[in-house]
Order: structure tokens, then C-alpha cells, then sequence
């Protein structure tokens, strides 16, 4: 697209692709006949332009323009790859080639009920939050006149999963990740095991347990991130896209000091696929007899330990990397033991040494009711309970 003047007035040219020619006279003004130009390029890329049926496209068309103009460019690698993933597997299958404007809110009820069936609901409310901004994007696009999700709620979502381990199944995975546990066994004697389990699955163990780390994190992690003198690891690429640094404590510092011996890779632990990784940790887990244990909820028991010595939780949101705090909330619980210790600290109160208060202290209290030169009021107080508390903090006197 291009300007030029003719006449003594500016005119915009508009030669596109798909869009048949067209000059317009626009004004006697170059700098009206620029803003008119970026104004309908703008346009030109979102298909709005004159003699374009905006409102009769299909959902599925739609999908496409919205990953072209808005996903690609904004989203991280990570969160496209998701929702190209949600497009593809659940909106559009569902919705399909019918128009977006024929979406109604009573269809997504019905989507929802019939997804409530094989996912959870935390899982449907991530998946209605990108719905609900591809109609975002509809109406600010000139592609839909009403939003069909405005009465959709969120669905209630379970408390956050609380598995920690114990003393003796923390003792149980990290023997079990050991390549020497394997090799003493007679069943893999002549076995080559994979890189993965010879090693660096106990080092990996290690560092989720020790650092709290997502599972991207630790194999994405370089050691270009790692700070061994200053004992830091600096995050970069994480799930929120803010960085955050991690302490490096003694037991892992000993890991890494070991790794890096020899290595010529620029990641800490190269040539792991998420997928080996999780199929790894769970034989481990098979192998130490330990049930309903995922990768992840080393993370969980990383946040447990430490809440339950008493790290506050803004320094564990702080570690996790969580932007809102109630994420942080759920690992905030604390075992039994930890609360019959807490309980138990009370039992060195011993009420009956408390101090009766003295005469002298009484009629202070006594004096306090009866305030100088003001008649009292027969008027009994709306609360009764307010008149009983005195600054003194003793329980007023009263004679039979």
C-alpha cells in the first residue's frame, strides 16, 4: 500500500493479494492520508476490510486467524504449543466449520457438561479461559457482536494435591535411583542401563527435591544458570515467564560440583525427553514401593518441608515462582506430628500460677465504672459482653 498525491489531494493505493485494486482520494493533508493508510493496512491483515464477510466466518477460520495474529507473536513456545494443542483436540472438533457468531451460550454449557465427563474441572476452566479470549479477540476484531460467554462461570475446583513424602519414602526413592541398587540386582545382570538411569536420574531426584523446580525447568536448566561460587541458580525460561533465583544448599551444591566434572554439554542434564524422564522416576518409584507419587509432587514435597519448618510463605512463593498466592496456600499444610508438637508447647502453661489480682487493682476497676459527675444510665447496654471489658484487661468485681 502506498500514498501519493494527484490533484492537489492525497490518495491511498491499495494492492493486496485477494483484494481487488483500489485507489481513494483521501485529503488535501498527507499527514490524514498516512494515518488512513496504516488504519487500513491494519485492516487489510484482519480481513476486515470492505466486502469481506467478517461476521459469517467459521469457528475453525477463526482458530487460525487468531494463532496467526495473536498466538504466534505473544505467546511463549511452551503456551502456543498448548494451545495449539487445545484448538486442534477440543474446540475445533467440537465446534467446527459452523459460523462463530452461531455459538451460543447454551452451547458451551452443554460443551462443558459433556467435557465434565473426562476431565477434571481445573482442567475445563484453562481450557474456557483460551475460549474466552478467542471471543475477546472476535469482538475486538469485528468478527462477533456479542460475547457468548459473559454468564459462564468457572467451575469449582478441587483443593490443590497435598503429597509429600515421608522420612522412610524419601530414604526408599533415592536408594531406588541409584544405578548400583539396579546393578546388585541378579535380574539386570548383563542389563546396559540407559544414560538417563546411569547418570543423572538421582541427580535429577535431587534437584527437585532440594530446589522445588518444574520438571521443564530441570531439563531446560544450563549450566550458563548455575552460580556455584555465588551458590545461585538463576531461572530464566519458566512457566510464568518471570525470572526467578533458587539457593544452591550443600546437598545439591555436592550434585552439581560432581556433574560438572567432564561435561561438555551446555545443559546440566542433556539428551532427556520430558517422557523418559516421567517413565524413569516412575519405575523408581515402583521400585521403592512408593504409590501415587508423581514427578511434580517433588515440588509439592519441597514446599512442604519447608513449610513445615516454619518458612513463611511469601519466601515460598517467592522459590516456586508463583504470581498469586493462593497457589502458594495449599503447600502450606503441615503433618500430624508437626501439629502435636505445636499443641504440645502449651503444656508448660500452668494456669494455676496466674496471679489473683489485689485489692487495690479491683477498686481501679470498680472506679473505672463509674465515670466522675455523670449520672448512669439505667439503660441496660446493647451489648453486654462490651461492658464487661475494661483497659485494665481484669474481669470487673461484682458484689452479690
Amino acid at each position: 500500500m502506498r500514498i501519493f498525491k494527484k490533484n492537489g489531494y492525497w490518495w491511498i493505493d491499495i494492492q493486496r493479494k485477494g483484494i481487488k485494486r483500489q485507489r481513494k482520494k483521501i485529503s488535501t493533508w498527507k499527514r490524514v492520508a498516512e494515518e488512513i493508510a496504516a488504519e487500513t493496512e491494519a485492516k487489510i491483515i484482519r480481513q476486515e476490510w470492505l466486502g469481506s464477510d467478517q461476521e459469517n466466518i467459521s469457528f475453525r477460520d477463526f482458530c487460525e486467524r487468531y494463532v496467526l495474529l495473536y498466538a504466534q507473536s505473544t505467546l511463549r513456545t511452551s503456551t502456543l504449543k498448548r494451545c495449539r494443542d487445545i484448538l486442534d483436540r477440543v474446540f475445533i472438533p467440537r465446534f467446527g466449520d459452523g459460523p462463530l457468531k452461531d455459538i451460543r451460550s447454551q452451547d458451551i454449557q452443554i460443551f462443558i457438561a459433556e467435557r465434565a465427563t473426562q476431565v477434571g474441572p481445573s482442567t475445563i476452566n484453562r481450557e474456557l479461559s483460551r475460549l474466552r479470549h478467542i471471543f475477546n479477540k472476535a469482538i475486538e476484531w469485528g468478527c462477533l457482536r456479542s460475547h457468548p460467554m459473559k454468564d459462564i462461570k468457572e467451575l469449582r475446583e478441587p483443593p490443590g494435591r497435598v503429597r509429600y513424602l515421608s522420612a522412610e519414602e524419601r530414604r526408599a526413592l533415592l536408594a531406588a535411583c541409584e544405578p548400583q541398587i539396579l546393578k546388585a540386582n541378579p535380574m539386570n545382570a548383563g542389563r546396559i542401563l540407559s544414560p538417563l538411569i546411569e547418570l543423572y536420574l538421582s541427580s535429577v531426584v535431587l534437584s527437585a527435591l532440594h530446589t522445588g523446580m518444574r520438571r521443564s525447568e530441570i531439563l531446560s536448566l544450563k549450566w550458563t544458570d548455575v552460580d556455584l561460587r555465588a551458590r545461585m541458580i538463576r531461572l530464566r525460561d519458566t512457566k510464568t515467564g518471570d525470572a526467578r533465583g533458587i539457593p544452591i544448599n550443600d546437598n545439591l551444591y555436592r550434585v552439581f560440583a560432581t556433574l560438572s566434572n567432564g561435561s561438555d554439554s551446555p545443559f546440566i542434564f542433556p539428551n532427556i525427553s520430558p517422557d523418559q524422564l516421567t517413565m524413569a522416576f516412575r519405575r523408581a518409584c515402583g521400585r521403592a514401593g512408593i504409590v501415587d507419587f508423581t514427578f511434580h509432587d517433588l515440588r509439592h514435597d519441597f514446599a512442604s518441608q519447608l513449610a513445615m519448618r516454619g518458612t513463611g510463605l511469601r519466601a515460598i512463593q517467592t522459590l516456586l515462582g508463583h504470581r498469586d498466592i493462593r497457589m502458594t496456600i495449599r503447600y502450606s499444610h503441615l503433618s500430624d506430628e508437626s501439629l502435636r508438637t505445636a499443641v504440645a508447647q502449651l503444656e508448660g502453661i500452668d494456669l494455676a500460677d496466674a496471679k489473683s489480682p489485689g485489692r487495690d487493682q479491683i477498686m481501679r476497676v470498680r472506679g473505672a465504672q463509674k465515670a466522675p459527675g455523670r449520672k448512669q444510665s439505667l439503660r441496660p447496654s446493647p451489648n453486654p459482653s462490651k461492658s464487661l471489658v475494661v483497659p485494665t484487661g481484669i474481669e470487673p468485681v461484682f458484689s452479690a
